[in-house]
């Protein structure tokens, strides 16, 4: 979706279209929900079977199998991030898409830091905060960048 974003959000902005932009964004927003949570869903029925098939070692099964809900979130949780650095990419708008990632990167340190007793499943929950403040951040700070650009 990031790709879509990137070359339907470019042309819109070279264009100078933004109902273009506009729907081009509304779009890749939701065909990216759409396969994000399909993935989810997927993983949720059969991520434990996919790992059973992969491996027949009964401990790499165990340890994979411990941290499947969190690895079954990671899709849903990191849509926005993706296809909002697709849409920003295609805008030109990367100053913004670092300071945000930034941002979010400082809220993994401290995620991290404060979970970091808590082993693999801290280290899965700060991931997944990161995932989740980036999309959240971009998509707040979007409204302004698109008023900006048209």
């Amino acid at each position: 979706m990031a790709t879509a974003g990137e070359q339907l959000c470019g042309h819109s902005v070279g264009a100078r279209d933004r109902e273009a932009f506009v729907q081009s964004a509304r779009r890749v927003i939701a065909w990216g929900l759409g396969f994000g949570l399909s993935l989810t869903g997927a993983m949720s029925i059969w991520g434990d079977a996919s790992i059973d098939f992969l491996t027949t070692s009964y401990d790499v099964q165990q340890a994979a199998k411990q941290f499947m809900p969190f690895a079954t979130l990671a899709p849903t949780m990191g849509v926005l991030a993706y296809t909002f650095d697709g849409i920003f990419i295609g805008a030109t708008w990367a100053r913004d898409m670092r300071n945000l990632m930034a941002t979010a990167f400082v809220i993994y340190l401290a995620t991290w830091w404060a979970l970091q007793d808590y082993g693999n499943t801290g280290l899965w929950i700060a991931l997944l905060t990161f995932l989740g403040v980036r999309g959240l951040l971009q998509a707040l700070r979007y409204p302004t960048l698109l008023r900006a650009a048209f």
